[in-house]
C-alpha cells in the first residue's frame, strides 16, 4: 500500500535542491566578494520559494493541514519530526532574509549578509539530511540505511550546484569564475554521490536492494534514469569533459537538466519502491 506518494517525493526533492542551491550560492557570493550578488539573490529567492512550496506539499499530504502548526508550536522535544520542522522553517526564513540582504534591502541588512549566509548554509545541509531522516523514521527497510542522509545531502548539493552553474554561465568571466572550475566542483560532488550510492548498496538489506537492481519499472528508473543518466553522465562524464575540453552552453544546460531529473528520480523511486 502506497501511503507516501508524489507529494512527498517532490517535497524531498525540493528540500535537497533548496539546501544545495542556497549553500552553493552563498559560498560563491563570498568567494567572489560580492561580484556574484545577482546570482546569489536569484538563488536565495529560488531556495526559499522551493522550500515554501515543499512545505505546502508536505502539509497537503498530511490530510489535515490545520493540524500542521501543532508540530511547531506544540512540539514533542524528543521527536525528530518536530526538530526537522523547526530546521526547515528556520531555513526558509533565513533564506528569505538573505535574499533581502543581497537584494532590495542590501543597505540596511548588508552587514548581516555573511552571518545569514553561514547560518543558512548550515540549515541547508541539515534540511537536505532531514529529508532522508524523515524516510528513515518509517518502517520499510529500503529507507533505514545509515548512508541515506549522505546520499540525499550529496544529491541535494549536486542538483543545487548544477542549477547555480546554469545561472552563472553567462556572467562567469565577469564575476571571475572559470567554467572549468565549476566543472571540477560538479565532478567532485558527483564522485562523492557515487560513493554514497555504493555505501547505500552495501548497507541496505539485499531483499530490499533487489527492487532497485531489477528489470522492473523501479529498477529501470533507478539504474538508467538516476544512476546512469543523472549521476554518471550528468555529474561525472559531462563535467569531466568540461574540465578537459572546455565548456559550451549545450553541455552546461544538458548537465543541469540531467542532474535535476536524476535527483528527482532518486527520491521518486525510493519513495514508491519501498512501499510496493
Amino acid at each position: 500500500m502506497v501511503v507516501w506518494g508524489v507529494l512527498i517525493a517532490t517535497y524531498l526533492f525540493l528540500g535537497g535542491l533548496a539546501g544545495g542551491l542556497f549553500t552553493s550560492a552563498a559560498a560563491l557570493e563570498k568567494y567572489t566578494r560580492g561580484r556574484a550578488r545577482r546570482e546569489a539573490e536569484i538563488s536565495a529567492l529560488l531556495s526559499w520559494v522551493f522550500m515554501a512550496v515543499g512545505l505546502v506539499l508536505l502539509v497537503m499530504d498530511l490530510g489535515r493541514p490545520w493540524n500542521a502548526p501543532n508540530i511547531l508550536f506544540r512540539p514533542h522535544l524528543i521527536s525528530p519530526m518536530a526538530w526537522g520542522a523547526w530546521v526547515i522553517s528556520l531555513f526558509t526564513v533565513v533564506a528569505f532574509l538573505y535574499w533581502l540582504a543581497v537584494g532590495i534591502l542590501r543597505k540596511p541588512l548588508g552587514p548581516l549578509k555573511d552571518a545569514l549566509g553561514l547560518l543558512g548554509s548550515i540549515l541547508g545541509v541539515m534540511t537536505a539530511a532531514y529529508t532522508a531522516i524523515l524516510l528513515g523514521m518509517a518502517r520499510p527497510d529500503l529507507w533505514r540505511s545509515w548512508s541515506l542522509p549522505l546520499l540525499f545531502v550529496s544529491s541535494g548539493f549536486a542538483t543545487g550546484f548544477a542549477l547555480l552553474a546554469a545561472l552563472v554561465r553567462r556572467r562567469a568571466e565577469e564575476i571571475g569564475v572559470r567554467c572549468k572550475s565549476l566543472g571540477k566542483i560538479e565532478l567532485s560532488i558527483g564522485l562523492i554521490e557515487l560513493l554514497a550510492v555504493l555505501l547505500f548498496f552495501v548497507t541496505v538489506p539485499s531483499t530490499s536492494l533487489g527492487v532497485l537492481l531489477s528489470t522492473n519499472l523501479w529498477g529501470i528508473l533507478f539504474l538508467v534514469g538516476f544512476l546512469l543518466l543523472g549521476l554518471i553522465v550528468g555529474e561525472i562524464i559531462i563535467p569531466a569533459a568540461v574540465v578537459a575540453v572546455g565548456e559550451s552552453a549545450t553541455m552546461t544546460y544538458l548537465c543541469t537538466l540531467l542532474v535535476l531529473a536524476g535527483g528527482y528520480l532518486l527520491r521518486y523511486v525510493l519513495v514508491y519502491a519501498a512501499q510496493v
